[in-house]
């Protein structure tokens, strides 16, 4: 027997050497194709997410113009004619009085003098910041506020507003137009968002003026500790990988800051969700090539 093994020593030995040449060779090849695989996996996410963040992006900037266009067109009115039946005026524009909850208009003191809900005037906005950075000239163009609770209809909103003059051009008032959270980021609904999954307009410093979260909407989160504040410094579009601020969750971002407001639109899916179905195939791929 031991004059048959060495004999057949050398086949012996190049039939194990094609062997583990081949094992080696399968494994190199499944390697390559998961990593092929987990690329191309989360590129088609980072994609997904860069075209919903550019959805987000001209969604608030034309919410915000049909906002401004609002408060331009009672502004005229009210210079011009010295009044403005206001409900009146927005149901014979253009505009799409659907995305605002209100319209209101007041004096140099801060008392609302007209309004699309007509049992508001003479409440007092004085206290409020948007009044306050137009009264002190701080802001003397369109100033977008961070979400508030309304006095009238107890829900969120975030005010946009302008200064309008008198004809020797102190101040005589404000116009505001107040938008709800959701109407930013509720057209996500039919999105097929997993539970994860976060579209959100926040502002450069960091509070969230909107947040979806899958089904749950929410505003007015602290995230300046985020990375993404270090990524916008370094461009005002891309991508990135990091934690949740908020929750923790390891999440592939994209984001884009917006050319003419201080808002930026990020969206983003948690790795978990994104790489779900390529770890179902990665686990598959790998148990058969262990039995070849």
């Amino acid at each position: 027997m031991l004059t048959n093994f060495k004999k057949n020593r050398g086949v012996l030995i190049g039939t194990g050497s094609f062997c583990l040449l081949l094992i080696i060779l399968i494994w190199s090849s499944l390697q390559k194709q998961l990593r092929t695989d987990r690329a191309d996996t989360v590129n088609a996410a980072v994609q997904r997410n860069s075209n919903l963040a550019v959805a987000l992006e001209q969604y608030a900037i034309r919410t915000i113009q049909n906002a401004d266009a609002v408060i331009q067109l009672v502004k005229k009115e009210w210079t011009v004619h010295g009044r403005a039946d206001l409900p009146e005026l927005l149901n014979d524009s253009t505009v799409q009085n659907e995305l605002f909850t209100m319209v209101s208009i007041t004096d140099r003191e801060g008392t609302v003098i007209g309004s699309t809900y007509r049992d508001v005037a003479g409440m007092n906005v004085s206290d409020r910041m948007y009044f306050d950075v137009h009264k002190r000239g701080v802001q003397t163009g369109l100033y977008i506020g961070k979400p508030i609770i309304s006095r009238v209809f107890g829900r969120a909103a975030i005010p946009v507003s302008r200064r309008y003059d008198m004809p020797d051009g102190s101040f005589a008032g404000i116009i505001i137009v107040l938008i709800e959270p959701p109407t930013f980021t509720s057209f996500y609904a039919k999105a097929n968002l997993h539970p994860n999954d976060i579209v959100s307009l926040v502002a450069l410093d960091g509070i969230t003026f909107a947040r979806r979260t899958g089904n749950r909407e929410s505003f007015g989160e602290n995230i300046s500790k985020s990375p993404l504040y270090a990524h916008v410094r370094k461009q005002p579009v891309g991508n990135y990988f990091a934690k949740d601020a908020i929750r923790g969750i390891p999440t592939f971002f994209s984001y884009r800051k917006l050319p003419t407001y201080d808002m930026i639109a990020t969206v983003g899916t948690a790795e978990a969700d994104v790489l779900a179905d390529f770890n179902r195939r990665a686990r598959k791929d790998t148990i058969g090539a262990a039995i070849i």
